[in-house]
């Protein structure tokens, strides 16, 4: 049973309650950097908590295919690499809680965390590794309805054979591009600037493909839906001239990149930069402004949103918080 499907135990159980014991060190997030971060400091000898929550894996399980992790010849689903780095944490050691944290108190020597089922976690050590939420456009409460998505692999197959539209630039919205274009009849790629951007082995696989319709300079006003709410076209506007025209479609994908999700940690204390992402004091250490609370992964970063070197920040933030761990008294021998 592949171990992102159902059967899977929580550590604990739904009960709200109150942590009995003290833990060493409580991991937020469970994409490569989560992953990789429990993978190290359980081989450095502790059992850290992974919150896995609602989606084990991350952002990334919703990638179709990625070519460029090393050690895969072949390519790769998303929901496949975190299946495997998600089972090795835990056959190191690590224990997965399937819950995220909704409150989090992490400016005293013990870090609590309050979760989203109303039990409590004490811990002596964090790593942020909170990774990154879709962007919402500016437009959001124009573009909405049942035909509107983030997510290609998640929905995409609702459009197959139809006429839909993808609003986006960069490696995110190729990669969903491409999914789509095997999917539906004519894919309209929207791109508000002047020329494609990202990887250019997707560039040319994309701009080859007879599905897709290229708009460039092109932005999606609104969404328009008949009586019964099904989406029937969408209104555009040339960013150059500023001229709209109505393109009908059956559905709507965003693809505008991400942002770190780190709305969580604003009356925290954490030091976070204007773009919101977290502030590591001294990198390539892995330490925040906060004594005992680590970050990696997108979260931190502003430039690369790249798979591999979220699992190398990870990495190092979990030897940095064993580190740490090894500096302080011992806690208490736990059952």
């Amino acid at each position: 049973m592949p171990f992102l499907g159902e059967g899977r135990q929580a550590y604990y159980t739904d009960t709200p309650h109150l942590c009995p014991m003290m833990e060493d060190l409580v991991i937020l997030g469970s994409g490569p950097a989560g992953c990789a971060a429990a993978i190290y400091a359980a081989r450095a000898g502790y059992r850290p908590i992974l919150l896995a929550g609602s989606l084990p894996g991350g952002l990334l399980t919703q990638t179709p295919k990625i070519e460029n992790y090393p050690g895969f010849p072949q390519p790769v689903s998303g929901f496949d690499l975190m299946d495997a780095m998600l089972q090795q944490a835990e056959r190191l050691g690590a224990r997965l809680l399937f819950h995220t944290a909704r409150e989090v108190t992490l400016d005293t020597p013990v870090k609590t965390l309050v979760l989203d089922d109303g039990s409590t976690l004490q811990s002596r050590a964090v790593i942020l590794a909170i990774g990154a939420r879709h962007r919402q456009p500016e437009n959001r409460g124009k573009l909405q309805g049942k035909n509107v998505s983030f997510c290609a692999t998640c929905d995409g197959h609702f459009y197959k054979g139809k006429t839909i539209a993808l609003a986006g630039n960069g490696s995110a919205a190729l990669n969903e591009a491409l999914f789509l274009c095997g999917l539906v009849e004519r894919l309209h790629l929207l791109v508000p600037a002047q020329e494609l951007k990202g990887p250019q082995i997707l560039r040319e696989r994309l701009l080859q493909h007879p599905a897709l319709a290229l708009h460039l300079h092109t932005r999606v006003l609104e969404t328009r839906e008949d009586e019964a709410g099904h989406m029937t076209g969408l209104l555009l506007q040339d960013t150059s001239s500023g001229e709209t025209t109505t393109l009908p479609a059956q559905g709507l994908f965003l693809a505008l990149g991400f942002e770190p999700d780190t709305a969580l940690l604003e009356k925290t204390g954490v030091a976070l930069t204007p773009d919101g992402y977290i502030k590591r004091v001294s990198p390539p250490r892995t330490s925040t402004n906060l004594a005992g609370v680590f970050a990696a992964g997108d979260c931190t970063d502003p430039i690369y949103k790249q798979a591999v070197i979220a699992a190398a920040t990870g990495a190092m933030a979990g030897m940095d918080a064993a580190e740490y761990l090894r500096s302080l008294p011992p806690s208490p021998p736990q059952p």
